[in-house]
């Protein structure tokens, strides 16, 4: 049991749930334990002094940003992350252009475009693709299109310099190398596909 200095009241450890309210509201006491005759030392090295208010506490630790300061800090770093990649006034957005995205991917949709639009419609394939686009919000949705172009694009370079993608090209034989390249093709058309979903939904939702 510890005797509260200035009180005649005990508590058994710091924040003690059966002490009366004003002896643990707020309260920062920690324990520990100490040998006679050793001196105390924190793990920085630091002596350990007793009786520290918190001010001389902050004081000694160099902490110079109080709470509030840090929680505008805070704010100010999440609104400039939604600006820059969620598209609320961030440059990424500014540039949107739906026929630029368009262009891009049409000639690598390996089917008719409202074939792509119908069968995801219908369930069947992309149909998350074409539900999630249904739902999110506009700046959103033109990142999610902006993500899958780039990933057209990089197949498109892939399948253009394999060498240069691909360190171990070189050391694949003929088969591998073809393998590959299909693979990039797959991958390629089904963002293709994916990119031309969105900006139909799109079209449906914001285009003025």
């Amino acid at each position: 049991m510890f005797v509260v200095p200035g009180t005649t009241d005990t508590i058994r450890f710091p924040g003690d749930p059966t002490a009366p309210g004003y002896l643990i509201w707020n309260c920062r006491c920690t324990t520990r334990a100490v040998i006679a005759g050793w001196q105390s030392m924190s793990k920085q090295g630091q002596v350990i002094k007793t009786g520290q208010t918190y001010a001389e506490w902050k004081a000694d630790h160099g902490v110079s940003q109080d709470i509030l300061t840090q929680k505008k800090k805070g704010e100010a770093i999440r609104q400039k992350y939604i600006n820059e990649y969620r598209g609320n006034g961030g440059k990424r957005v500014d540039n949107f252009s739906v026929k630029e995205y368009t262009d891009l991917v049409e000639s690598y949709l390996n089917k008719d475009p409202e074939l792509v639009l119908k069968h995801a419609k219908s369930g069947r394939v992309h149909k998350g693709i074409y539900k999630d686009a249904l739902t999110k919000k506009k700046s959103r949705l033109e990142q999610s299109i902006k993500s899958h172009a780039k990933q057209v694009e990089e197949h498109t370079n892939k399948i253009a310099n394999p060498s240069e993608k691909d360190t171990g090209w070189a050391s694949k034989n003929e088969n591998a190398q073809k393998g590959l390249i299909r693979k990039w093709k797959t991958d390629r058309m089904r963002n293709a596909q994916q990119v031309y979903i969105e900006i139909k939904v799109w079209e449906e939702r914001f285009s003025e």
